[in-house]
């Protein structure tokens, strides 16, 4: 097997690899779509519906890499003793396409960390209003039942 065949097979199973991870995405994007409640607020329900889109672009720039490795193992890089552009080009785009996912990865670490801050904050309220809510009622208690309190043994 000559470099150029074996540099050829090495491209096309990267390519089904990098496609099969497309796929892969797709589905587990799919499934959470459908696994989420209804009853999300219209902040929960935008930033889904933003993390959908840009986890749907991943994917989609994921299959347009896959064929670009599948197209660039073929293409040879100095026919004739000199530079191909399609070469150039093909990997050039393939190394863009590389770093727009890295930019997507990153906005949607950042959503996410929003989003996880946004609910914690959320669950502290709720907290606080239950304890709130609790600490009412133990004294409202206590001022309707004036006599019936135990007082603490005194000490001699």
């Amino acid at each position: 097997m000559t470099p150029a065949q074996r540099m050829a097979f090495v491209g096309l199973v990267f390519s089904i690899g990098v496609a099969c991870v497309s796929g892969l995405l797709r589905l587990w994007l799919r499934h959470d779509q459908r696994s989420r409640s209804e009853q999300d607020s219209p902040q929960d329900a935008l930033h889904f519906e933003r993390q959908d889109r840009r986890r749907g672009l991943i994917a989609t720039i994921l299959l347009v890499l896959a064929a670009l490795i599948l197209i660039g193992s073929g293409v040879d890089p100095r026919p004739a003793g000199r530079p191909n552009p399609a070469f150039v080009l093909t990997w050039l785009t393939a190394f863009g396409l590389i770093l727009v996912l890295l930019w997507l990865a990153l906005v949607d670490w950042v959503a996410t960390r929003h989003y996880a801050r946004r609910q914690f904050q959320h669950l502290s309220r709720e907290r606080l209003s239950i304890v709130r809510d609790t600490l009412r009622e133990a004294s409202r208690i206590e001022r309707e039942t004036p006599g019936d309190s135990i007082e603490p043994p005194h000490s001699r």
